[in-house]
């Protein structure tokens, strides 16, 4: 038995092909606003740039005849009141993004069309999923179907670097929440869990004898493609003479010897295929024999460390069925003053003690001459499949069917999203493997989105509402 007619099914296709070329619009100026969230700047909360963002989406939304909430620059919401003015779903995205970082072949705020996707920093974390929820409101409510309860988007605008704006959201809104965040940040069908997140720093001081500058990386969310050292008391012949690596570029600047590194960027959350530039660097620094002992001891542990991306060199690689593997990134590193530090990003499954992963780390970290700074936890998210009277489980149910895909499997996300800092939430769409492949991914250069998926999004997101109106019954 099917949950959604056929006929409600055509309906939904038939106008979502009619609005392709609105949403692409709309994604484009979304796109091209730059909302990296930041220091406060007056009334907005996390900078001028996502406070853009989102006057942006409420206007829009506004337009297409939603109420609209600004909740202080801290998120916003376009909402569909049921006309029984029942607590419904709120689907969440969120309008913040990476910095965008340099080497791409396309402008990242400078959206266009190109292969059938729409490129630019943020087209698919997390403005092109956002949107299509909103496009999937505004079906339900101009093809007339009544909901029961109230519907509604939930834009956030920090999920990025610290997710203060959902605690804001359930602190405003505490009498009258939505009964389950549908988060849109994550591969259908739905993601039930989160590995926990430790972000730390590793420090040490070095001697400044050659090694005067070393740098790379963004932000801890993301493998650095890119990172330079800037040597002295070393001469030029004597660096190319020890260093020969096509991923590492040599040339002189004024006083210093400049070595870059290039590495394959990607999300911190998914190591797997990328290259960390910092590890190449350090690999390439501790050939050198002029370095002293501390400056080559840091760069070897540096080296090992970032070649993998397990966390075996601090003791602490683990998996498990569910859960799947602990990850440890290098995010970013700085040398000011002598003192190197290395920011980690580590993703971890649900089994473990952090307290006692912490202590193992420095003891790892102890051995090589470092310390830790700055230590920052984030615990495991979970919801039941069975909770809310096995509501989780119909939605999964739903989305096998409106994905005509056969049997799926909820997944734990390494990701962490809004979900972790929301009650009854899960993780819905929009995203899966593709083929061809996006032109870039996700916090990594030449982002972008399939607008053949972002329009099945739409569809199954919209036939959900209809469904989802009903289960809450």
């Amino acid at each position: 038995m099917t949950t959604v007619s056929d006929e409600t099914k055509q309906k939904i296709s038939s106008w979502v092909k009619t609005h392709e070329k609105e949403y692409i619009d709309a994604l484009i100026q979304l796109v091209n606003i730059k909302s990296v969230a930041g220091e406060a700047v007056g009334d907005h909360p996390f900078g001028d740039g996502v406070a853009k963002a989102l006057d942006y989406v409420l206007q829009v939304s506004k337009e297409y005849g939603f109420e609209v909430e600004n909740d202080d620059y801290y998120c916003g919401s376009a909402i569909l009141p049921g006309k029984e003015i029942k607590p419904g779903i709120a689907f969440v995205g969120h309008l913040d993004v990476v910095p965008e970082g340099e080497g791409w072949s396309y402008p990242p705020y400078d959206a266009r069309v190109i292969q059938g996707q729409i490129t630019g920093r943020g087209s698919s974390d997390n403005k092109g999923p956002a949107l299509a929820a909103l496009f999937a409101l505004r079906c339900v409510k101009e093809l007339g179907f009544l909901v029961k309860h109230t519907f509604q988007v939930l834009f956030g605008c920090q999920e990025e670097c610290g997710m203060n704006d959902m605690p804001y959201y359930l602190e405003q809104h505490k009498e009258n929440l939505p009964q389950l965040f549908l988060v849109c940040d994550c591969p259908f069908p739905i993601h039930y869990g989160e590995k926990g997140i430790m972000i730390l720093d590793l420090v040490t001081e070095l001697s400044g004898n050659h090694i005067h500058d070393f740098h790379g990386g963004v932000v801890t969310n993301s493998v650095p493609d890119k990172a330079v050292a800037l040597l002295k008391n070393i001469s030029f012949d004597d660096v190319t003479a020890q260093i020969r690596d096509e991923r590492i570029c040599v040339s002189q600047e004024t006083d210093f010897v400049k070595v870059s590194a290039a590495g394959v960027g990607g999300h911190a959350a998914f190591p797997e295929g990328t290259v960390n530039a910092i590890g190449i660097l350090a690999e390439a620094l501790a050939r050198l024999e002029q370095l002293d002992v501390e400056e080559k001891r840091a760069m070897q542990f540096l080296a090992r460390m970032l070649s993998k991306h397990d966390g075996s060199e601090l003791g602490i690689a683990a998996e498990s069925t569910e859960w799947g593997k602990n990850t440890a990134v290098g995010g970013y590193v700085t040398l000011q003053d002598n003192r190197l530090v290395q920011n980690i990003n580590i993703r971890y499954i649900g089994s473990t003690d952090h307290e006692a992963m912490l202590e193992q780390i420095k003891r790892a970290a102890k051995e090589e001459g470092f310390w830790l700074e700055h230590v920052d936890n984030s615990a495991p998210m979970y919801m039941s499949l069975d909770s809310m009277n096995g509501l989780p489980r119909k939605i999964l149910a739903l989305a096998e069917e409106l994905l005509e895909m056969g049997p799926l499997k909820p997944e734990i996300l390494a990701g962490g999203t809004h979900a972790r800092k929301l009650p009854n939430a899960i993780g819905f769409g929009p995203d899966m493997d593709t083929d061809p492949p996006c032109l870039g991914h996700a916090h990594a250069q030449d982002e972008s989105v399939r607008l053949d998926i972002m329009e099945r999004a739409i569809r199954v997101y919209a036939a959900a509402i209809i469904a989802i109106d009903e289960m809450l019954d």
